[in-house]
């Protein structure tokens, strides 16, 4: 008979628990455990001991914690185990639990103890038992599932589950086929067995996780399935037995009321297996208090519970209690803890409520309220009189309205998912892209300053808002380059936009927002005139500014604390933000615009009614001005009448006297008209006879010698024209002789031409046999060279064979070399699959049959194949290669036996062309030949032509002279024509002259008689002067008279005047009267219309009906941020957002949203006055609880989440942080996470890894 002791899931290590003096007393709860399963092993004595697995709680702990960790479990538990067992195998279990370095170090401490196996791979190995009898150990410790990863990259976690189920199985049926059936056999694996019943009662499936199928275990053969990993104690539903021990201590309160210790199995010769469960006394209770309303009135009442002691003695208790709003506020956590320490209880875990009635539900307002219906609700909860509420909701409607027109343009609903970044130049990145729609909880890995931040947090700030933690505007362009840009994809409901932002290094930018268009598959530009009022129209599409964006869905590890460092405003502004009001703040600005229009109205018109008073204090003293002047007026109009008809009779005198005047100034005018005339007269008789008249008889004397020349001018002109043809004879003569003079100057410079000429042919006929010689050679070269284009014609085919010839050598040789590599590819390839084989450590090596290493298997068997082909081909290609080298040497041998006929041809080219350039062709010397005959016949036509022109030119000389006498006669003749055309000329004249005078002597006789007559017509009009002198009447003053009435027109100009501006000044009075009136009424009902406005303001404000919707949320995010919370302070902390305050000076309660954190241990404080590392767990507590809210709100939902690791957590808070990031995965399916993180650690918690590494040319993310 066989017993075997079966255990497992160990944990031991730091609990969430009370500590004393430094200890952990939830470890101490695990030791005593150990401690009794020992106490049971020396009594029992088994043969066999196993620990399925997971010996430790936490595979990442602190040196020398974990050295802690080993020494306990070697001198606790396996050294006493093996002292009273015959065999102990130690099972390694899930890598976030047991760490291979710790199994190393048991290797090391427990190397003395040879009864102690510890399985790390899968093994099938012989025990001897106590009695001597042998038993089969087949181990399957746990498997890492970021190995086959390695193997198998980019599977999604079904195919992973599904992959890793397959290779579990097969190694199980592996190591069965190698079994010996004669002995019995024990499974022992640490993995979920499909059909097993979970810690929370669910049913594990096939396809949920890695899992052994029940009929594997059956079909193994196994006698026993002693089996690790799930915490509830539980038979399998197999053919075959198969149990799970459980864990030995309750962990969490999943454990609650389920039964915790180890199975002793008996079996027999005839492997029937016999099974006790042995529960442990030690090990701590969880028990989860419920506490309903009545007990929590009661307990806030009088701080009594109506709950029995022995409930929470020695135990770890939760409490989940139900209240009221205004209740929750009430209870003192810190005094329900201390009564329940009282009540004996182990650790209080937490206080949570499970249930918070809302009592002023009827007060309360959501997002989803229209703003008509949270207006009235909120005008009702103020009291305001219904008469006044109509008109507040009637002026209300088109504020309304207009803040609602276009938000569906300009503001979208729906997911915001990320779908991906692309940057180029942007920080540590030349040109990167990530695609996110992949991811839906991701860890980001690298090493510091690789760019984690830079491409996951900062790239997508900087392309939606542009708002760096430099506050450097374009300081993102990469270090040495001119420009940068980043392009930002993602989804908002079922429309997909991508904002492009681009920066210069001096910072110049571009920003641009484009809507994909499903229908044409185009991008449509949505960008706005301008970068601010694009970012405006970016901003309102996303529903959120900067800030509240990096509240909660990009939280960098500087941002924790953005929101709860925040004023009470700012806050608001983000919950506002949060829950999609923008509508409100909309409303808000119309009111306030609406306000600042009804304020500027009375503005005007108070000084428009000012200006109108001002006016109307001067009627009084307008009257009496007014009767003044009417009064002036009528005064000045009497003595003006007086003064005009003493005028009158004035003028009637004036006129007379001035009539007669005129006619005395007539006959002064006459008078000296008629002294002009005679004078005039006068004058010219004079000029007649002493001047004109004389000098006529002058011109008038020459008439007679004119007339004689005018007759002698006939014969004159006759005589000319017969000597005429003479002198044309001689002039053509001296012509003739000119001509002739020139040619002899010709013939005198052509004579050295021409003997020149005759010269350079007489050298040329001289170098008539040189030519010859020359023509013979050219015909010689001619010869030579048609031989050698013969040569050249064979040497260039020749040429092109020794080409061919290397052509294809060397695609021989790259032919072969492509062939090589082929194969050592293949080889190399069957190496690194066989590889496989080691790294698996299968213990069916070489027989491996499971679908995971069977391609390894059947590379490994054809490395040798291939390495012989590798050889053939070598030697096939180096005989091919020789064989081209032949024919590229033979080919090449004859080219250059041709000796390179070019060569020799073209230097008799050169010669062919130096003697066409200086040979004398015969052709030459017979032109020369002609050319001297030419030369000599020349200058003998010259020698004749000199001896007629000689003999010419003495002919002209003689005629020439025989008219010399002629010549001389004609220019006498012509001289004295000239002088008689002269005299003659002037008969005309001087009978002209003769008759003017006769004329001017007739003039001169009539202007004297004139004369006599204006004399005498003279002195008849003196005495009609003298006549009219004597009769002028006498005149009167009326200068005085004037002056008066000039006066009194005046005085009466004057009041006319001031008479007409005082009635217009009246006349504005009253119309000033009428407009001030309309003014006052005016401004009284523009301020009532700006009282409403007020009150409307107020309802729009983040202090109305947003504060409303606020504070109804909060109670949400409390409850979200405190379970998050809890966790990760073992429920020691809870957040208490408070929506109310009372102020010191006033003791007035008034709206506010300050936040305070309970202690369990009693009290309240700000969140400013916790340490760092409480501040940063509660900062990312309600970080998370804002971002789950958000992702299930109204308006935009936000479906991301990238989060930067945060500072200071321990390792309790930082698996509560890992557990808050997939309880929030788990809760919102559709999100995409995405978790920055420099501890590898925590790699194992998610289930997609992002890589970021630095290269030469930038870095780069890549999804593994």
């Amino acid at each position: 008979m066989i017993k075997i002791l079966h255990t497992g899931d160990i944990h031991l290590g730091s609990l969430t628990g009370p500590e004393k003096n430094g200890i952990n007393l939830r470890r101490e709860d695990t030791l005593r455990c150990m401690d009794e399963i020992v106490q049971t092993a020396r009594e029992e004595q088994p043969d066999l001991t196993i620990i399925a697995g997971d010996l430790f709680n936490r595979s990442r702990v602190w040196a020398d914690t974990a050295l802690d960790d080993v020494r306990d479990a070697v001198e606790r538990l396996l050294r006493p185990l093996c002292e009273c067992s015959g065999h102990v195998v130690l099972l390694f279990g899930t890598a976030n639990h047991d760490n291979p370095k710790a199994f190393e170090n048991i290797f090391t401490v427990t190397n003395d103890l040879d009864n102690l196996n510890v399985d790390t791979a899968p093994a099938l190995y012989r025990l001897r038992c106590n009695d001597g009898s042998w038993v089969q150990i087949m181990s399957v410790p746990g498997f890492d599932k970021g190995r086959l990863r390695t193997f198998c990259p980019g599977m999604d976690k079904e195919a992973e589950n599904f992959n890793a189920t397959a290779l579990i199985n097969d190694t199980i049926m592996g190591l069965a086929g190698r079994c010996d059936k004669s002995i019995p056999t024990i499974l022992t694996a640490h993995y979920t067995v499909a059909g097993a019943e979970a810690d929370n009662g669910s049913t594990f499936l096939a396809g949920q996780d890695v899992v052994v199928l029940p009929a594997t275990i059956d079909a193994a053969g196994v006698d026993l399935a002693c089996l690790g990993h799930i915490h509830r104690p539980q038979k399998i539903a197999c053919n075959t037995p198969a149990y799970y021990c459980g864990c030995i201590n309750e962990l969490t309160f999943n454990d609650e009321a389920t039964r915790h210790g180890f199975y002793i199995h008996t079996m027999d010769g005839h492997g029937i297996v016999k099974s006790e469960f042995h529960e442990l006394e030690s090990s701590r209770k969880h028990y989860t208090m419920r506490i309903d309303r009545p007990q929590i009135m009661q307990f806030i009442a009088d701080g009594t519970l109506n709950i029995a002691a022995d409930q929470v003695y020695g135990k770890i208790v939760r409490v989940r209690y139900s209240c009221t709003s205004e209740e929750e506020k009430a209870l003192n956590k810190a005094e329900l803890q201390q009564k329940l320490m009282q009540m004996g209880a182990f650790y209080i875990s937490d206080i949570l409520p499970e249930d918070v009635e809302e009592l002023d539900a009827k007060d309360q307002l959501t997002e989803h309220d229209g703003p008509t219906e949270a207006l009235s609700r909120w005008l009702d909860l103020n009291n305001v009189e219904p008469w006044q509420k109509a008109r507040l909701m009637e002026l209300a409607a088109p504020i309304i309205a207009k803040a609602d027109h276009g938000m569906d343009d300009g503001h979208s609903t729906g997911a915001f998912l990320p779908i991906s970044i692309e940057v180029k130049n942007y920080r540590s990145y030349t040109d990167a892209a990530f695609s996110f729609e992949p991811v839906h909880m991701a860890m980001v890995n690298g090493a510091n300053g690789v760019g984690k931040s830079s491409l996951f947090m900062d790239a997508i700030a900087d392309c939606l808002y542009e708002q760096t933690r430099k506050e450097d505007i374009g300081g993102w362009v990469r270090e040495g380059t001119k420009s940068g840009s980043i392009i930002f994809t993602f989804a908002m409901g079922e429309k997909k936009y991508r904002v492009v932002r681009t920066r210069t290094a001096s910072g110049r930018g571009t920003l641009a927002l484009q809507c994909f268009n499903a229908e044409n598959q185009e991008w449509a530009d949505g960008s706005d005139t301008t970068m601010r009022l694009t970012q405006t129209k970016i901003e309102r599409l996303l529903g959120m500014d900067c800030n509240t964006f990096c509240s909660i869905a990009l939280i960098r590890q500087d941002a924790y604390g953005l929101f709860l460092d925040a004023d009470s405003d700012r806050r608001m502004e983000v919950l506002s933000a949060l829950l999609g009001l923008d509508l409100y703040n909309r409303m808000a600005e119309i009111t306030a615009a609406e306000s600042k229009e009804q304020r500027r109205t009375i503005a005007s018109a108070k000084d428009m009614l000012t200006v109108y008073t001002d006016e109307i204090a001067h009627k009084e003293e307008l009257q009496s001005a007014q009767d003044a002047a009417k009064a002036k007026i009528a005064e000045a109009e009497q003595q003006i009448a007086s003064a005009d008809k003493l005028i009158a009779a004035a003028k009637a005198k004036q006129a007379a006297y001035d009539t007669i005047m005129q006619q005395i100034t007539s006959r002064g005018m006459e008078i000296s008209e008629c002294d002009d005339q005679i004078a005039a007269k006068s004058a010219t008789v004079q000029n007649l006879l002493t001047v004109k008249i004389p000098a006529a008889h002058q011109a008038a004397s020459g008439e007679k010698l004119a007339r004689e020349a005018s007759e002698a001018l006939p014969a004159l002109r006759t005589r000319e024209r017969e000597l005429i043809p003479a002198d044309e004879r001689c002039k053509a003569l001296l012509a003739e002789s000119d001509q002739l003079s020139k040619r002899a100057e010709q013939r005198v410079a052509l004579h050295p031409q021409l003997n020149e000429q005759r010269q350079k042919a007489e050298q040329i006929v001289a170098m008539k046999d040189q030519a010859k010689a020359d023509k013979a050679e050219l015909a010689q070269i001619a010869q030579r060279c048609a031989e050698l284009d013969v040569k050249i014609q064979r040497a260039d085919e020749l040429a092109k064979q020794v080409e061919t010839a290397k052509m294809k050598l060397t695609e021989t040789i790259y032919d072969a070399k492509e062939k090589e590599e082929a194969i050592q590819r293949k080889i190399d390839d069957a190496r690194n699959a066989a590889k496989r084989l080691e790294l698996a450590k299968c213990p069916m090596e070489g027989e491996a049959t499971c679908v995971f290493l069977a391609s390894a298997t059947e590379a490994a068997r054809q490395i040798g194949d291939l390495e012989y082909q590798l050889q053939v081909r070598k030697s096939q290609n180096d005989t091919a290669i020789k064989s081209r080298r032949v024919i590229v040497n033979e080919t090449q041998a004859a080219l250059d036996a041709l000796n390179n006929p070019r060569n020799e041809r073209g230097a008799l080219e050169l010669r062919r062309s130096a003697l066409y350039s200086s040979m004398i062709r015969m052709e030459a010397v017979e032109a020369a030949q002609q050319q001297l005959k030419e030369i000599a016949q020349r200058q003998a036509e010259i020698v004749n032509e000199t001896f007629a022109d000689r003999k010419r030119m003495n002919e002209i000389s003689a005629a020439i002279e025989s008219l010399s006498g002629a010549m001389e006669e004609l220019k006498a003749l012509q001289g004295k024509i000239k002088q008689t055309e002269m005299l003659a000329a002037k008969l005309p004249e001087a009978v002209e002259a003769r008759e003017k005078g006769a004329a001017m002597k007739a003039d001169a006789n009539r202007l004297q008689q004139e004369v006599l007559d204006l004399a005498r017509r003279k002195d008849r009009l003196l005495e009609e002067k003298n006549s009219l002198m004597q009769s002028l009447p006498g005149l009167d003053d009326t200068s005085d008279l004037e002056r008066g009435r000039n006066k009194a027109a005046q005085v009466q100009r004057l009041a006319t005047i001031s008479l007409g501006s005082i009635s217009a000044k009246l006349e504005r009075i009253a119309d000033a009267e009428e407009k001030a009136a309309d003014l006052r009424e005016t401004i009284k009902k523009t301020a009532k219309l700006l009282d409403d406005y007020q009150v409307l303001a107020q309802a729009f404000s983040l202090d109305g009906i947003q504060y409303m919707i606020v504070r109804g949320v909060v109670p949400e995010i409390m409850r979200r941020s405190n379970d998050i919370l809890a966790a990760m302070t073992g429920g020691r902390m809870a957040v208490d957002i408070r929506t109310e305050r009372e102020l010191k000076s006033t003791k007035q309660i008034v709206n506010s949203l300050e936040v305070w954190i309970s202690s369990i241990n009693g009290g309240h404080r700000p969140y400013q006055s916790h340490s760092g590392g409480e501040k940063v767990k509660i900062a990312l507590a309600v970080t998370l609880g804002l971002a789950d809210v958000k992702a299930h709100r109204a308006g935009v939902q936000i479906g991301m989440l990238h989060i930067d690791e945060p500072p200071f957590l321990d390792a309790a808070g930082t698996e509560a942080y890992a557990d808050a990031l997939l309880n929030m995965a788990q809760r919102n399916p559709n999100m995409r996470i995405l978790a920055i993180s420099h501890d590898p650690t925590m790699k194992a918690r998610f289930p997609q890894t992002i890589t970021v590494e630095a290269g030469e040319n930038g870095s780069t993310a890549y999804m593994e």
